[in-house]
Protein backbone atom coordinates (compact mmCIF):
# COMPACT_ATOMS: atom_id res chain seq x y z
CA UNK A 1 0.00 0.00 0.00
CA UNK A 2 2.97 2.48 0.23
CA UNK A 3 4.13 2.22 -3.44
CA UNK A 4 2.15 4.76 -5.54
CA UNK A 5 0.61 2.60 -8.01
CA UNK A 6 -0.83 0.20 -5.32
CA UNK A 7 -1.15 2.83 -2.93
CA UNK A 8 -5.09 4.24 -4.36
CA UNK A 9 -6.35 1.02 -2.73
CA UNK A 10 -6.89 1.94 0.30
CA UNK A 11 -9.53 4.51 -1.12
CA UNK A 12 -11.76 1.99 -3.76
CA UNK A 13 -15.06 1.26 -2.88
CA UNK A 14 -15.60 -1.68 -4.64
CA UNK A 15 -12.84 -4.18 -5.93
CA UNK A 16 -14.85 -5.02 -9.39
CA UNK A 17 -14.62 -1.73 -10.96
CA UNK A 18 -11.04 -2.94 -11.66
CA UNK A 19 -10.99 -6.48 -11.60
CA UNK A 20 -12.79 -7.68 -13.67
CA UNK A 21 -12.45 -11.28 -11.57
CA UNK A 22 -15.14 -10.97 -9.69
CA UNK A 23 -17.72 -9.95 -12.33
CA UNK A 24 -18.64 -13.38 -12.95
CA UNK A 25 -17.49 -16.43 -15.24
CA UNK A 26 -18.33 -14.78 -18.29
CA UNK A 27 -16.35 -12.01 -17.78
CA UNK A 28 -13.35 -11.21 -19.87
CA UNK A 29 -10.51 -10.99 -17.79
CA UNK A 30 -8.05 -9.58 -20.34
CA UNK A 31 -9.95 -6.08 -20.33
CA UNK A 32 -8.64 -3.23 -18.29
CA UNK A 33 -9.80 0.24 -17.50
CA UNK A 34 -6.91 2.30 -17.97
CA UNK A 35 -8.01 5.35 -17.61
CA UNK A 36 -10.50 4.56 -14.63
CA UNK A 37 -6.97 3.12 -12.72
CA UNK A 38 -5.30 6.69 -14.00
CA UNK A 39 -8.38 9.00 -12.24
CA UNK A 40 -7.85 6.58 -9.11
CA UNK A 41 -4.49 7.13 -9.05
CA UNK A 42 -4.33 10.98 -9.70
CA UNK A 43 -6.88 11.55 -7.12
CA UNK A 44 -5.01 9.30 -4.58
CA UNK A 45 -1.81 11.43 -5.37
CA UNK A 46 -3.56 14.82 -5.46
CA UNK A 47 -5.22 14.27 -1.82
CA UNK A 48 -1.94 13.15 -0.55
CA UNK A 49 -0.13 15.04 2.65
CA UNK A 50 1.51 18.41 1.59
CA UNK A 51 5.58 17.47 1.03
CA UNK A 52 5.36 14.19 0.12
CA UNK A 53 6.30 12.08 -2.77
CA UNK A 54 2.96 11.71 -3.88
CA UNK A 55 2.07 15.29 -4.08
CA UNK A 56 5.50 15.69 -6.40
CA UNK A 57 4.95 13.03 -8.29
CA UNK A 58 1.02 14.46 -9.13
CA UNK A 59 2.30 17.56 -9.76
CA UNK A 60 5.31 16.41 -12.46
CA UNK A 61 2.13 14.68 -14.32
CA UNK A 62 -0.51 17.51 -13.74
CA UNK A 63 2.55 19.11 -15.89
CA UNK A 64 2.44 16.54 -18.35
CA UNK A 65 -1.34 16.63 -18.33
CA UNK A 66 -1.49 20.26 -18.92
CA UNK A 67 0.96 20.21 -21.84
CA UNK A 68 -1.89 18.37 -23.93
CA UNK A 69 0.57 16.40 -26.47
CA UNK A 70 0.34 12.87 -25.29
CA UNK A 71 4.27 11.44 -26.54
CA UNK A 72 3.08 8.36 -27.73
CA UNK A 73 0.37 8.02 -30.82
CA UNK A 74 -0.51 4.49 -29.21
CA UNK A 75 -1.95 5.88 -25.43
CA UNK A 76 -4.09 8.68 -24.74
CA UNK A 77 -2.53 11.69 -22.67
CA UNK A 78 -4.26 10.30 -19.42
CA UNK A 79 -2.80 6.76 -19.88
CA UNK A 80 0.57 8.34 -20.25
CA UNK A 81 1.28 8.87 -16.72
CA UNK A 82 0.99 5.04 -16.01
CA UNK A 83 3.91 3.66 -15.16
CA UNK A 84 3.03 0.22 -17.03
CA UNK A 85 6.18 -1.49 -15.49
CA UNK A 86 4.73 -0.90 -12.29
CA UNK A 87 2.24 -3.64 -13.23
CA UNK A 88 3.48 -5.81 -15.49
CA UNK A 89 6.56 -6.16 -14.74
CA UNK A 90 6.42 -9.87 -13.84
CA UNK A 91 4.72 -10.41 -16.89
CA UNK A 92 7.85 -8.36 -19.04
CA UNK A 93 8.24 -10.98 -21.94
CA UNK A 94 11.58 -8.34 -23.22
CA UNK A 95 12.94 -9.01 -20.02
CA UNK A 96 14.01 -4.88 -19.42
CA UNK A 97 15.75 -5.28 -22.32
CA UNK A 98 13.81 -2.40 -24.01
CA UNK A 99 13.44 -0.70 -20.89
CA UNK A 100 10.04 0.30 -19.22
CA UNK A 101 8.75 3.09 -21.90
CA UNK A 102 6.21 0.13 -22.68
CA UNK A 103 3.90 2.85 -24.74
CA UNK A 104 6.68 2.97 -27.68
CA UNK A 105 5.76 -0.12 -28.96
CA UNK A 106 2.60 -1.54 -26.86
CA UNK A 107 -1.06 0.11 -26.74
CA UNK A 108 -3.38 -0.13 -23.49
CA UNK A 109 -5.73 -1.87 -25.67
CA UNK A 110 -3.42 -4.55 -26.98
CA UNK A 111 -0.21 -5.59 -26.65
CA UNK A 112 -0.09 -6.40 -30.38
CA UNK A 113 2.14 -4.31 -32.63
CA UNK A 114 0.28 -4.38 -36.10
CA UNK A 115 3.81 -2.63 -38.04
CA UNK A 116 5.50 -5.58 -36.09
CA UNK A 117 6.89 -8.37 -38.78
CA UNK A 118 8.55 -10.92 -36.98
CA UNK A 119 11.59 -12.81 -38.59
CA UNK A 120 10.94 -15.61 -40.91
CA UNK A 121 10.33 -19.09 -39.39
CA UNK A 122 13.78 -20.23 -41.03
CA UNK A 123 15.94 -17.21 -39.66
CA UNK A 124 19.04 -18.69 -37.43
CA UNK A 125 19.71 -14.81 -36.39
CA UNK A 126 18.48 -15.77 -32.97
CA UNK A 127 19.91 -11.95 -32.15
CA UNK A 128 16.91 -10.59 -33.84
CA UNK A 129 14.52 -11.15 -31.03
CA UNK A 130 17.15 -12.64 -28.00
CA UNK A 131 19.99 -11.87 -26.25
CA UNK A 132 22.29 -14.45 -24.84
CA UNK A 133 22.60 -14.48 -20.89
CA UNK A 134 25.30 -12.45 -19.33
CA UNK A 135 27.05 -15.51 -18.52
CA UNK A 136 27.58 -15.98 -22.07
CA UNK A 137 29.96 -13.25 -22.15
CA UNK A 138 31.79 -14.91 -19.35
CA UNK A 139 33.93 -17.62 -19.00
CA UNK A 140 31.25 -19.77 -18.23
CA UNK A 141 30.19 -19.87 -21.91
CA UNK A 142 33.69 -21.64 -22.84
CA UNK A 143 34.05 -23.46 -19.55
CA UNK A 144 30.50 -24.64 -19.14
CA UNK A 145 27.99 -24.23 -21.99
CA UNK A 146 29.89 -24.80 -24.92
CA UNK A 147 31.54 -27.80 -24.14
CA UNK A 148 28.11 -29.00 -22.58
CA UNK A 149 26.55 -28.66 -25.62
CA UNK A 150 29.58 -30.27 -27.57
CA UNK A 151 30.56 -27.06 -29.53
CA UNK A 152 33.54 -25.62 -27.80
CA UNK A 153 34.42 -23.51 -30.75
CA UNK A 154 30.91 -21.93 -30.85
CA UNK A 155 30.76 -18.00 -30.81
CA UNK A 156 27.77 -17.04 -28.75
CA UNK A 157 26.25 -15.12 -31.44
CA UNK A 158 26.04 -18.81 -33.35
CA UNK A 159 22.61 -19.74 -31.11
CA UNK A 160 21.51 -22.78 -33.56
CA UNK A 161 24.93 -24.30 -32.66
CA UNK A 162 24.10 -24.84 -29.21
CA UNK A 163 20.25 -24.96 -28.81
CA UNK A 164 17.14 -26.03 -29.94
CA UNK A 165 13.75 -23.42 -30.67
CA UNK A 166 12.11 -25.79 -28.36
CA UNK A 167 13.38 -23.97 -25.08
CA UNK A 168 16.16 -22.17 -24.67
CA UNK A 169 17.37 -25.37 -21.86
CA UNK A 170 16.87 -28.04 -24.90
CA UNK A 171 20.34 -28.49 -25.40
CA UNK A 172 21.13 -30.11 -29.04
CA UNK A 173 22.29 -33.88 -28.52
CA UNK A 174 22.20 -33.10 -24.69
CA UNK A 175 18.34 -32.99 -23.95
CA UNK A 176 17.27 -30.68 -21.26
CA UNK A 177 19.99 -29.05 -19.09
CA UNK A 178 19.47 -26.64 -16.48
CA UNK A 179 22.92 -24.69 -16.46
CA UNK A 180 22.24 -21.47 -15.67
Amino acid sequence: MQRQPTAFHASVNTCKQCHLEHRGVDAKLSLMDHSLLTGIGMKKMQDAEPGTEEVAAYLRLSEKLDSGVSPHSRISLNESVLDCASCHSNGDRHQNLFGSDCAQCHATDRWTIPEYKHPSPQSTDCSQCHQAPPSHYMMHFNMISARVAGKPHARVDQCGQCHQTTSWNDIKRVGWYKHH
